[in-house]
This record gives C-alpha cells, structure tokens and sequence, in this order.
C-alpha cells in the first residue's frame, strides 16, 4: 500500500503466526529517537517456534541472531545484515504462557517513570500484565489497552535493552 508522499508499506505475518508490518522509506524515516519519553525502543518475536522464526527473519531480512541468557529459555538479539546493529529479540514462549496464546511481536516504549506510567495507563482502561519489576535493563512492566493491545513500558535510562 502506498502511503502518499512518505513510502510504501505492507503487514504480513511469519510461519509463527506473528503479524509484522514493513515500511520502505520515502520521506519518514523510522523510529529512532531514544533517551525520551514515550519513543519506541524496542521489538521482539515471542514465539512457541523460535527456531522457525530465526529462520524466516533471516531468509527475509538477512538477518544473524546472538543467542543470550542462561540456557533456562530462548531469547536472541536480531542483527541487521551488514553493520551488525542489534534491531530486536525473538523470545521462545515456555510453559508460562498458556496454549491458545498466539506469537506476537511485543512494542516496547522508554519511560522516564516506569509505576507512573503504569499507574496513568490504567486510570486510562489498560491492564496490567507484568507488575512493574526491577531488570537489568531497567524497571519494566507490560501492559495491555483498553482493546487488548499489549505492550511494555520501560525506564528511559535504557537505550539499548541488552547489551550487544
């Protein structure tokens, strides 16, 4: 679909069943401000196919993935092709999530007051999914809208999730 004066875009969804959307550039370029209140930050695959995913994202967009973590469950950064820049995470999805929960691609937005955002988000019909807790990445909470939309909000201090 062309969007008019600013680029071209399309929505899709992965052998996994999470839906995703592409943009080729015109004149807006992407999201790419950090450091501020309410920009998105980052993006990740949650997956019961993780394995399924790496392979399709990489066939698609050339990119490679860094495995981190412990080994207690599957999370990798996503590299693009060529500088190697880390642009998002696939998560395996473990026994934690109930069956019937289908992949989806979580949005992540940097927060300068994690609770005070969290508190706002439901005075305004959202629900909270993850309690806000401490990371190392920064204190973090997931959320969901008023028509189910999840997301994550986290601290502004973080710029990049994981070290890459």
């Amino acid at each position: 679909v062309d969007v008019p004066h600013r680029g071209r875009m399309a929505f899709a969804a992965d052998p996994t069943g999470a839906g995703f959307g592409i943009w080729q550039d015109r004149s807006r370029h992407g999201a790419d401000r950090d450091e501020e209140h309410g920009p998105t930050c980052w993006n990740e695959c949650h997956t019961r196919d993780y394995l399924v995913a790496q392979s399709f994202y990489a066939d698609v967009f050339g990119w490679s993935f860094d495995e981190i973590g412990d080994g207690s469950y599957g999370y990798s950064i996503a590299k693009r092709a060529g500088d190697g820049e880390g642009v998002g995470g696939i998560h395996q999805l473990g026994d934690e999530i109930p069956e019937g929960i289908d992949a989806y691609w979580l949005a992540w937005f940097s927060v300068g007051d994690c609770d005070a955002v969290v508190k706002r988000a439901v005075e305004l019909g959202a629900s909270v999914r993850l309690p806000p807790m401490d990371s190392p990445f920064g204190r973090m909470a997931g959320l969901a809208g008023p028509h189910g939309e999840i997301f994550g909000v986290i601290d502004a201090q973080m710029v990049t999730p994981v070290p890459v």
